[in-house]
Parts: C-alpha cells; structure tokens; sequence
C-alpha cells in the first residue's frame, strides 16, 4: 500500500477524538524556530495522544520532553532527523510487546501526573503556598 493513501491532512478539526482512536502512533517532530523565537510549549497533543494509549515520538524541543517519558511512553528523537523518526515508528511496528507497553504507560503517565484531579491539588497547594 502507498504510504500517501494511508496519511490524512485533516486541517481544522473540531474534535480529536476518532483521529486518535484510528491512530497507531502520534508524532509531531517540532523544530524550535530560533529566528522567530517559536518553540513549542508542554505539547498537551502528547498527552491527549497518550491518554488514548498511543505511542508518542517527539523532538527534544520546547516542553516536549516534559509530556512523555523518552524510552518508556514513546521516544524522543533530534530535530530534523528523520532517519531516527522513522527508525522509531518501524520499532513499535516491528515490536508488539514494547508498543503495548508504551501504551499502558502512556496511559499512565498522563492519569498519574496529568490528570485533573492531580493538577487540581497542585494548583490548590501553589494558592496555599502564595497565601498563607
């Protein structure tokens, strides 16, 4: 099969959830643009993809690193190499037992450090802080 017919350019969409749930991998390499000062910031797409059990590949840029855990939930690979990203996503094809494991520790990752209970609690201990 052509890669071109399995590879959508949705553009806007209004919700995320059936674009994950037909996923198998979620990367989004980001490049810091130095010249316009652009990075990205905590990267919440990692989180949501991660929610959903998917496999994350990102870049050691901006706040990526911070939504994943590199070697355990996806992998994070240098801006612009492409042969690494692709290297990446062929292993967790190639490898059923450790694309399972990203995926239950994804899902994890994100309930035990991301979840709104938990930011919740940190947000009140931060005003707790700041008050008294």
């Amino acid at each position: 099969m052509e890669l071109f017919s399995r590879i959508i350019f949705a553009g806007r969409v209004d919700s995320t959830v059936d674009y994950y749930a037909s996923a198998d991998v979620f990367s989004m390499p980001s490049k810091y643009l130095v010249e316009d000062g652009d990075i990205e910031g905590l990267g919440i797409v990692f989180l949501e993809a991660q929610h959903f059990g998917l496999p994350v590949i990102g870049t050691f840029s901006g706040g990526i690193p911070e939504a994943m855990i590199d070697g355990k939930t996806g992998f994070l690979v240098p801006e612009g190499d492409l042969k690494s990203l692709a290297e990446k996503i062929v292993l967790l094809k190639e490898q059923p037992e450790v694309y399972r494991e990203f995926s239950m520790a994804g899902r994890e990752f994100v309930e035990r450090n991301f979840s709104w209970p938990v930011i919740a609690k940190q947000l009140i201990g931060i005003y707790q802080e700041k008050v008294l």
